[in-house]
């Protein structure tokens, strides 16, 4: 009796083990078809399959994930495709990152607003010698009039591409831009020449950039600012002694001699082209 019942119990326990295997492996199998229904296929960045390996295939929510991913990482590592010219004068092309770009260009920056600085100080030193030894020599009157930059039209206008800001002080300043540096935007009825006008009483920083440029102009404020400089002692002129007196006057002597021995040797080889042009001329004239 005893053995009847263990046998039935090691019936029933490997047929409990049988379709537990057969159920689970069954309910795998439809887990997987399940799973690889929802995969679908991720494109290449240029959409364009890559036909050496075979394509990624993410289920929906997970290619959900990657885009959403790609929207809030930080670009510091984007790539970039650039272009410089070597010594050589030849095109090279190399990648760089966002990051090491932007510090490049924040080095860049530092390095030219030093050189700007360093810049405002020569111009303000000469416009400022400028001023004090031409108010020696010639007054402060004729001075004013000769660096004098601001024009007026009709009432208290100023010509913003000319013109110093209100602040500045007309007799020591030097910059007088070029006609056509300003843009056409107002016609004159009277003459032919387009100017800009801005308003006296608008504040001369609203013109301005954050850099101090003009908005018209795009130079440096300190351009039509006086100079520090100005009300300071002019430096004595130094010496000169005989030798550099003779040596400059070689110097002026001697300019312009190389240019026109370089001038006849050119009008020398034009004349004989000619000449022989001539010649040729005549010749087919007669063969005629």
């Amino acid at each position: 009796m005893s053995h009847r019942t263990d046998a039935t119990e090691n019936y029933r326990r490997h047929l409990y083990k049988t379709a537990s295997l057969k159920i689970n492996a069954g309910l795998k199998s439809l887990l997987n078809t399940l799973y690889e229904s929802t995969l679908q296929t991720i494109l290449p960045d240029n959409n364009e399959p890559n036909t050496s390996a075979s394509p990624l295939k993410l289920s929906a929510p997970a290619k959900y994930e990657r885009l959403a991913l790609q929207l809030h990482q930080p670009i510091s590592q984007y790539t970039l495709r650039l272009r410089r010219t070597n010594s050589q004068g030849q095109d090279v092309r190399f990648e760089q990152t966002l990051e090491i770009r932007m510090q490049h260009y924040e080095e860049l920056i530092a390095a030219q607003t030093a050189k700007l600085a360093k810049l405002q100080k020569e111009w303000e030193v000469v416009v400022g010698e400028i001023w004090k030894l031409g108010v020696e020599c010639l007054g402060e009157n004729a001075v004013e009039r000769l660096l004098f930059t601001e024009q007026r039209h009709n009432g208290p206008i100023l010509l913003l591409s000319s013109s110093p800001s209100k602040t500045t002080d007309a007799g020591s300043t030097l910059f007088v831009p070029e006609y056509g540096t300003s843009p056409p935007k107002t016609k004159m009825r009277h003459t032919k020449k387009r100017v800009t006008f801005v308003e006296e009483k608008q504040d001369a920083s609203d013109a301005r950039d954050k850099y101090g440029a003009s908005a018209i102009t795009s130079f440096p404020s300190f351009l039509y600012q006086p100079s520090r400089y100005s009300n300071d002692a002019l430096r004595a002129a130094g010496g000169v002694s005989e030798q550099q007196m003779h040596k400059l006057n070689q110097t002026i002597e001697g300019l312009g001699q190389k240019e026109m021995k370089d001038f006849r040797s050119i009008e020398k080889e034009h004349r004989a082209f000619w000449k022989k042009k001539t010649a040729q001329l005549a010749s087919a004239l007669r063969e005629e």
